[in-house]
């Protein structure tokens, strides 16, 4: 809940910052608005830390009300998550940290739980671009508790060495080639050992609801939970979406909390 909280104060953020200065743009023209805003001394705490917002220049910047709306200025906010903040006048766009197809992660330093990072599918089969984020991962006694619970005919115990690594990700798809639609399913991951040995091992496992399964179109988001059984010992797994059949390409992600 904090997490939709958050998000939809930053989506607030970012339009506080088209309309300062109260200049909305149209495909052909500029509209110009009178507003009422208000002023109430509103104070920002992320996860327990006040933050004093400040512009670009470093001058103070206060949050308002309009409409019974409050609206944060978006680099303060923004900078509080460590996130990079840049405007694009030509699009009318804000871009909080990594533009799309620009991710700052690899294979060597994957994306942290939690991190969204976005890549763009192009293949003989689809053409999209998916954003994507890891949202939870269990792993050993726990995960093979939660499976057995949820079938304990067909989750059995791991093999020798090996524990079930449950893993609930997130993928939204958009700019989809022709309007088509797209299958997402556990198959779009690959999971690799800490020395970037993937985990290729076909054991049948049935995951707790939602599972990652599902067609969309544009717009649309699947999220759900996969798994695989990974080395006891393995300190530090990952997961890549949307790598090509040699492993180039695609977007990497931790599963070490």
């Amino acid at each position: 809940i904090m997490k939709e909280k958050t998000k939809g104060i930053i989506i607030g953020a970012v339009a506080a910052t088209v309309l300062t200065g109260a200049v909305l743009s149209t495909a052909a023209e500029e509209l110009y608005k009178t507003v009422q805003i208000a002023y109430n001394n509103i104070k920002i705490c992320i996860d327990g830390t006040y933050i004093e917002p400040k512009d670009a220049n470093g001058n103070k910047v206060e949050p308002f009300t309009m409409n019974g709306t409050t609206y944060l200025p978006v680099r303060a906010v923004a900078g509080a998550f460590g996130k990079d903040v840049d405007w694009d006048g030509e699009t009318s766009t804000v871009y909080l940290g990594a533009k799309p197809g620009e991710n700052i992660y690899s294979r060597q330093n994957p994306a942290p739980i939690g991190t969204t990072q976005t890549v763009d599918i192009d293949n003989i089969f689809e053409k999209y671009t998916a954003s994507v984020v890891v949202k939870e991962v269990i792993r050993g006694d726990e995960a093979n508790n939660i499976l057995r619970e949820t079938n304990s005919v067909w989750n059995g115990d791991p093999a020798e060495g090996k524990e079930y690594c449950l893993v609930k990700v997130s993928v939204t798809v958009y700019n989809v080639k022709d309007d088509a639609a797209v299958n997402l399913s556990s198959a779009n991951f690959d999971f690799y050992s800490a020395d970037y040995s993937q985990y290729s091992d076909n054991y049948l496992t049935v995951v707790p609801e939602p599972s990652f399964n599902g067609k969309v179109f544009s717009g649309g988001t699947v999220e759900g939970y996969i798994c695989q059984q990974i080395n006891k010992d393995d300190p530090t797994p990952t997961l890549v979406f949307g790598d090509d059949y040699d492993g180039k390409g695609g977007i990497w992600f931790s599963l070490t909390k």
